[in-house]
């Protein structure tokens, strides 16, 4: 996986490609540059894009990470990602991952939450920011950012929202999954050690929580 970067350019991907590398999962995250600046990204909209176009160029099959709901990410945002994605799905392989923000061990959220204007709730996706944006709201975010994507013809991962994090399907992203004729991802889960571990189909994404399994 890697970050937008100005060093990533064609002939660094190229060199990439001779080299053996067949394709690379890109942190894009967002389309907006006013959520990227909350998340301390490192990167704006116009390096996402020129990044996406490099390696396009350099033939490598690249996949995108997508992240909604971060604490300050307003309507607006997400069209912004949406605008972003469709004016950059020829340089897209699959939209890898879209996931809703949660507050993860260790992470800034987590740790100095007043400043991101989070109230904590209980788990580390039950919270609230200061702009109202509730889970319930992220993940119907999350779920209109695939459901576009199927639209538009994109191919898309593991959609990591409420129902995904509970080990069952989400019949909306499902249903719109199998419209496009794209194979739904089963998800699994299994306790380990009071640890329940989730996994789709794919083998790559996967969730770890504290709890029982959700079936």
């Amino acid at each position: 996986q890697i970050a937008p970067h100005e060093g990533l350019t064609v002939e660094v991907l190229r060199a990439m490609r001779l080299a053996g590398c067949i394709g690379v999962r890109v942190g894009v995250e967002s389309g907006s540059d006013h959520v990227l600046g909350l998340m301390g990204r490192g990167h704006d909209s116009q390096l996402a894009s020129r990044t996406l176009h490099h390696c396009r160029e350099a033939g490598l099959h690249t996949e995108i990470n997508l992240m909604v709901g971060f604490p300050g990410e307003q309507e607006e945002d997400l069209q912004q990602t949406l605008n972003f994605i469709d004016s950059h799905l020829s340089c897209i392989s699959k939209v890898d991952i879209i996931s809703t923000c949660e507050l993860q061990g260790g992470c800034a959220l987590q740790v100095d939450g007043e400043r991101f204007g989070v109230v904590r709730g209980q788990g580390s996706t039950d919270y609230t920011d200061d702009q109202g944006t509730t889970l319930k709201e992220r993940n119907r975010r999350a779920e209109a950012l695939a459901l576009h994507l199927f639209n538009q013809g994109a191919r898309v991962g593991t959609v990591m929202d409420e129902a995904f994090r509970e080990g069952r399907p989400n019949p909306a992203v499902e249903t719109a999954r199998s419209d496009a004729g794209q194979a739904r991802l089963e998800v699994h889960s299994v306790v380990v050690d009071d640890l329940c571990v989730t996994v789709d189909d794919s083998g790559r994404n996967v969730s770890i929580n504290h709890g029982e399994e959700p079936f």
